[in-house]
């Protein structure tokens, strides 16, 4: 049963959740880095995070925050970039974030149903979020090869060289960067009492 002391914990999480996003997503070079013709983002990493803490349909919340902030971000650049362009089709920019969104809520939850010795926790939670975030960059191209490969073409060239860069550079950074961060943030959060009322109720 959730109570009313709970409800305010969970929305107010994701008050802070979102409003992370919605900074990293359009202050610059803070949910997006910029390399050259290609764009790293770390915006999935708060994703991840609230995800597994607040578990549930949580991971379609953020997810699809996280998508939409994209677009948003992508529509109302001044100057937008070769690959802003290819956001402004929410069919690339939010599609594959609640994808990504509900694969995370349904890896999660077999995890937390698994009897995991604490040692094995850590591991196995970096383990599941490197492949999660590979699992997104693949979705991103995937919608990306249906929509706009014309576009990709003419602008970048070759499309699977564009492919090979997408995922050398920020399919293995963001998931690097996700494997490393999310575990040690997940157990120093986990410390916090805040935190640890959320699935005492």
């Amino acid at each position: 049963m959730i109570t009313n002391r709970k409800r305010i914990r969970t929305i107010t999480m994701y008050a802070f959740l979102i409003s992370m996003l919605a900074v990293m997503g359009f202050v610059p070079f803070l949910g997006f880095v910029s390399l050259n013709t290609v764009s790293v983002t770390i915006m999935h990493i708060p994703v991840l995070i609230g995800a597994y803490i607040l578990k549930g349909k949580s991971g379609l919340i953020l997810g699809f925050t996280f998508g939409t902030i994209s677009f948003l971000v992508a529509l109302s650049a001044v100057a937008p970039g070769p690959t802003d362009l290819l956001f402004i089709n929410p069919l690339i920019s939010i599609l594959p974030r609640l994808a990504f969104g509900a694969t995370i809520t349904m890896v999660f939850s077999w995890l937390n149903d698994l009897d995991l010795r604490s040692q094995w926790q850590s591991p196995l939670l970096g383990l599941s979020v490197f492949f999660l975030t590979v699992f997104h960059t693949f979705f991103v191209l995937f919608m990306i090869y249906l929509f706009q490969v014309t576009y990709v073409q003419d602008t970048f060239g070759n499309f699977f060289t564009f492919l090979g860069v997408i995922l050398a550079v920020n399919g293995f950074i963001e998931a690097t960067l996700a494997a490393m961060i999310v575990p040690s943030a997940v157990f120093i959060l986990s410390k916090l009492p805040f935190i640890q009322t959320f699935h005492k109720e």
